[in-house]
């Protein structure tokens, strides 16, 4: 039968940030807590620096399950390693989202690029995914990192929504 949409969840990593700091850990392992898509259920409140100053680096930490009952696996598109995962959603004014593919219980600080991530811009379209390493099987889930630039002078916004999508095919 294949994996269909409802069978991928979203979820929050163990360690969720704590007010906009450089120095709280962040990340971990997966948890129960479902997200939907709202940077505030990832990021706390992060506020931008004064303009004229350098732009906001943070790093948060989700996951992606795939709880199919059929028992396929999510497969890369084409000759891809693994699935798509994009933001299917335009980036608000001065901000910029990257991707990177973590693992079950990689930390960081949320001032500091985690340890042998690369990330992908994922600007608001498919083209710009991030490739995962292998194929997501039935009953197994990735650790997702997410970078947030924030422009230094972005006027403040109180939830910033987003979508994020996985694409694959299946067997």
């Amino acid at each position: 039968m294949g994996v269909l949409s409802s069978d991928l969840k979203f979820y929050e990593a163990s360690l969720g940030a704590a007010e906009d700091d450089e120095v709280s850990t962040v990340g971990g392992s997966l948890t129960s807590n479902a997200i939907d898509g709202i940077v505030d259920e990832l990021y706390e409140t992060v506020t931008a620096n004064e303009a004229g100053s350098t732009t906001k680096t943070r790093y948060a930490k989700f996951f992606i399950s795939n709880e199919t009952a059929s028992g396929s696996s999510l497969l890369g598109v084409g000759g891809e390693s693994g699935p798509r995962v994009f933001i299917d959603t335009a980036e608000p004014t001065n901000h910029d989202w990257f991707f990177g593919e973590g693992d079950d219980t990689d930390t960081t600080t949320q001032g500091t690029a985690p340890s042998g991530v690369s990330f992908a811009d994922v600007d608001g379209t498919e083209s710009s995914a991030l490739i995962l390493g292998s194929p997501l099987p039935a009953g197994s889930s990735v650790g997702i990192w997410m970078r947030l630039d924030l422009a230094a002078g972005a006027d403040p916004q109180a939830e910033v929504p987003f979508t994020v999508k996985i694409k694959g095919r299946t067997l």
